[in-house]
Parts: structure tokens; C-alpha cells; sequence
């Protein structure tokens, strides 16, 4: 008989596995099968779906995942697609008993161990851009097997059967990135973020050429058996970029909660205290967890700043919404290399009492001046650089030197990012530089809100950092904050936001 094919899209919801399991068991009956055999049917649909929504997606989310079956004269196949996080079937023991309860909870590939034991066939695809898949196979009593192999097209690369591993007891040597290992630290990114990341992370060769720059000191987690499983950086803006950015740390998907991060985390931070001519660091951390703000928190760092981002509600459902987010709120800290010398600092009217809680809690010693009347010295055209961030959907505006036409060109470029529809435009202005006190008024008059400060940030002199957010709907409940400035600037923000709105 020619196969018999039908469907069903589920969301990504633990009420809705009981359907998903159902439907794939009356398919079953339908086929032939005796209500014993499709109960195990119903058995392993239900724990792969659990798996995805699990595993895939991290608990439920605004997603689905697609159940086919197909039903031939041998029996009937079911393949479980989705889209959630990258998944290594490697990673998974499997044997003929089930996984060890410890403290009255299953081990992990309980749920692994039960479909295996419940049909005849399991076999894991990687689909690249479409997401992955499961393929459950089971038998009718009777039937012609000649082989319990999978079809020669399944075994190229991208589909492979399940077999043990060891995985979560590795020791992993934390290390400089070689030039020639440029291509594994691509695929590394891809596995944890697909082609979501910053563009040079794909490019092997453009991570080699910004290293022999000076612009990127990549450091990498390796496994016993050579594979790169985790990742950190210091970048510069320019060779000589007094305070380089640690950050575009990911580690393995299957392999977070592990001490990994904190090792990447110390060997960074460690590298920016050797690098000549660096006077500090800074990191931009997530907000999903406070485990890396706590981290660079014990390396000395201390929080200065929060960038908004978009609510997590706003993923969308088609794409890979379990992967780490890229644009989301994060938090700014910064980390001296040496003892900062004395600064006059001229804050915007909304940032005065932040600047000022702030250095004191870098113990920088600082005064706070105001600028009411135009600077005599100030030229005619200001300097300014802007970039747009593609993948993070953010745009920066850095007013390296003012001028009399510093409102007018801040005011047109906000306006342009705006109408192309960008989440958030970061202005960045020189915290040392009484015209920005000058033109601060003006610049919140626009609708920017203070985000924080940075020393050394700005080609070399402080930064105060404002930011726009555009029509940002942000779910304040899912940004966790580990200190107390930071939970003060976002109830500010949330206030700027609703007032404008």
C-alpha cells in the first residue's frame, strides 16, 4: 500500500500532550495495531513531546511542534519536528534499564529510555534551519524487518542514531582560541544560536584577521576530545581601546548550568588585566538569570548601567524562541583595571542622582557640574559616529564631539531608526564634556532615558549612556536583576515608558 500520511501541529503547551499522544494512538489503531501496542505508541509520542517542549523550548512557549504519521503495510512511523534548541542525541545514555532514582527523581534519559523501549526504531535528524526531528518507528506483529538499519538516506550527515556518551563529567581545558580552530568556534556558535549571532562569528577568516588587529582575544572550553563547547571574548573598538567589552559568551546547550561559564568568565576578565595600554573592562550581562551577574560580580565588577530590551512575549513562535535571546534587557558592568584618578562629570537633569550613586559605588572620586549656557568654545559641527545593530535590532548613536548642531543631528538619526522600526537607540555622550550638560535637557526632551555610565567608554573618556525605546512592550516580571541600582533604573524606565505612552 502507498503510505497513508496525516498531521497534526500542536502548541508548545503541556496541556495539549495528552491530544498530541492521542491522536498518534488512534492512527495506530486505525492501522492495525492492538490497543497494548498503541498504548506504547501513546506512550512514546507523549514523552517526545515532552521532550520538545522540555528540552526544545525550555517550558512552554509561544511555539509548536508538527506530529506525522505514517502508516504502510510494515506499521507505522511517527515523526516528532519542532523547532526548539539544537540537541546532540550523543549526549544521551541509553541502556537496557532505566536511569538510577536519586532523592525520588528520575536521572536524566528516563524519558529517552522509555520511547527507545516502546518502539521499534529511534533516530534523531538535524534539518540545519528547519529544526530537527524525531523519528519513532514501530513494527506490526508479522511484519517483513530485514533491517532495523535506517535508510541510507538517513545515515548522511545530519541523521544519526542514538548511542551513549559520556558528556556531563568532562574535564574541559579553558584556553586562548587558536588561529586554526576558527572554524570549530563557528560551529560552536551555530549550534547554540544557529545563524542568529553576530555575523563574524561565521566567518572563520574574519575572526583570524581581528585577532592578528587586535580587536578580538577569543577564549574557548575544550573537551578531552578536542571539540570547542563554550566561548568568551574581549573585543576592541579600535587596537588601542583603553576598555575592551568581555562578552559573547555561550556555552553548549546540553552542557549549561556547568562550571564552564565561570571558567570562561575568569579567563576573560584575567586575560583584559594583561592586555597593554586596558585601564578596565565592561560586560553586558542577561537578565533571564542572575547567574552572570553574579559571576562578573565576584570578579569585581559592579553594575552601572541597564540596557533595555524587548519582552520575551515578542519572540516569534516560527523562530528558535528557546535559544538564548539576543535582544533582551541586559546589564551593564564595568571592572577597573587600576585606580581611577579624580573627574568632573557634567549629567543630563534625569541622570544626576544615578551618576552620582554610581561612581560612588565604583569609589571613583568625581563632582557633578551643570552647564547652563552654551560652551564658548563649541564648533559649529559636532562629530558623530551611528550603527545599527541588525541582529540585536538596537541602534548606536556616540556624539564623540559636540557641536552646535548636536540636538539637530541626534533629533534626525533618532527619528530615521525609528521609522525603520528599531527596538531601542542608545546615545552615548562624553559624561566629561560641560556641552553635554548643556544640551542634556534637550536630548531627554526627545524622549531618552538615562541607561548608565561607563568610564573610559567613549573613544577613551567616560560615557553617559541614555537610551529610546520604540514602542517596546516589556514583561518587567521576566528580567531578574541582582542589584539594587539595576532594579532602580528599570522602575525609572518603566515610569519614562508609561508616561510617554
Amino acid at each position: 500500500m502507498n503510505p497513508v500520511i496525516s498531521r497534526l501541529v500542536v502548541p508548545c503547551r503541556f496541556a495539549y500532550l495528552k491530544l498530541a499522544a492521542s491522536f498518534a494512538r488512534e492512527v495506530a489503531l486505525v492501522a492495525g495495531f492492538e490497543p497494548t501496542a498503541a498504548d506504547m505508541i501513546h506512550l512514546a509520542v507523549e514523552e517526545a513531546g515532552l521532550n520538545a517542549i522540555t528540552h526544545g523550548y525550555g517550558g512552554e512557549a509561544e511555539a509548536s511542534f508538527e506530529i506525522v504519521c505514517e502508516v504502510t503495510n510494515l506499521g507505522m512511523t511517527i515523526r516528532i519536528k519542532e523547532k526548539g534548541l539544537p540537541f546532540d542525541p550523543a549526549r544521551v545514555q541509553l541502556g537496557d534499564k532505566p536511569p538510577d532514582f536519586a532523592n525520588g527523581k528520575a536521572g536524566p534519559g528516563l524519558g529517552a529510555f522509555l520511547i527507545k523501549n516502546a518502539v521499534n526504531e529511534m533516530v534523531f535528524s538535524n534539518l540545519g534551519r528547519e529544526g530537527k526531528e524525531l523519528r519513532l518507528t514501530k513494527y506490526l506483529p508479522g511484519a517483513a524487518v530485514y533491517s532495523h538499519e535506517p535508510p541510507a538516506e538517513q545515515t548522511k550527515a545530519g541523521a544519526v542514531g542514538i548511542k551513549p556518551a559520556l558528556r556531563a563529567d568532562f574535564n574541559y581545558e579553558v584556553r586562548a582560541l587558536e588561529p586554526e580552530e576558527a572554524f570549530q568556534l563557528a560551529r560552536c556558535a551555530y549550534r547554540t544560536y544557529g545563524y542568529d549571532y553576530d555575523e563574524y562569528i561565521y566567518y572563520p577568516e574574519r575572526i583570524v584577521a581581528m585577532m592578528a588587529e587586535g580587536l578580538l582575544y577569543p577564549v574557548v572550553a575544550v573537551s578531552p576530545g578536542g571539540e570547542i563547547v563554550g566561548h568568551g571574548a574581549l573585543r576592541r573598538r579600535t587596537p588601542d581601546d583603553p576598555l575592551p567589552e568581555a562578552g559573547a559568551f555561550f556555552v553548549d546547550p546540553t552542557l549549561r548550568g556547568t562550571i564552564i561559564f565561570i571558567q570562561l568568565c575568569n579567563y576573560v576578565f584575567e586575560a583584559a588585566r594583561s592586555l597593554p595600554g586596558v585601564r578596565g573592562g565592561f560586560a553586558r550581562n542577561v537578565t533571564r538569570h542572575v547567574l552572570a551577574q553574579r559571576a562578573t560580580s565576584s570578579l569585581g565588577c559592579k553594575d552601572c548601567g541597564l540596557f533595555i530590551g524587548p519582552s520575551f512575549a515578542e519572540t516569534d513562535p516560527n523562530e528558535y524562541s528557546a535559544r538564548p535571546r539576543l535582544r533582551e534587557t541586559r546589564v551593564l558592568a564595568f571592572c577597573p583595571r587600576a585606580e581611577i584618578p579624580y573627574r568632573e562629570l557634567y549629567p543630563t537633569p534625569q541622570s544626576r542622582s544615578f551618576a552620582e550613586r554610581i561612581y560612588r559605588s565604583l569609589e571613583i572620586p568625581f563632582s557633578l557640574r551643570t552647564q547652563e549656557t552654551e560652551p564658548a568654545d563649541l564648533p559649529d559641527q559636532a562629530l558623530i559616529e551611528s550603527s545599527l545593530v541588525g541582529v540585536e535590532n538596537v541602534a548606536d548613536i556616540r556624539v564623540l564631539r559636540h557641536g552646535k548642531n548636536s540636538q539637530a543631528e541626534v533629533a534626525s538619526l533618532l527619528r530615521d531608526y525609528r521609522r525603520e522600526g528599531v527596538d531601542v537607540v542608545f546615545l552615548y555622550l562624553d559624561h566629561q564634556d560641560a556641552a553635554t550638560g548643556y544640551f542634556g535637557s534637550a536630548f531627554e526632551d526627545l524622549g531618552f532615558l538615562f541607561s548608565g555610565v561607563l568610564p573610559w567608554g567613549l573613544a577613551g573618556r567616560d560615557a553617559l549612556i541614555l537610551q529610546c525605546p520604540n514602542n517596546l512592550d516589556i514583561d518587567y516580571a521576566s528580567i531578574k536583576l541582582y542589584s539594587a541600582i539595576t532594579r532602580d533604573i528599570l522602575a525609572y524606565v518603566g515610569r519614562g515608558i508609561s508616561a510617554s505612552s
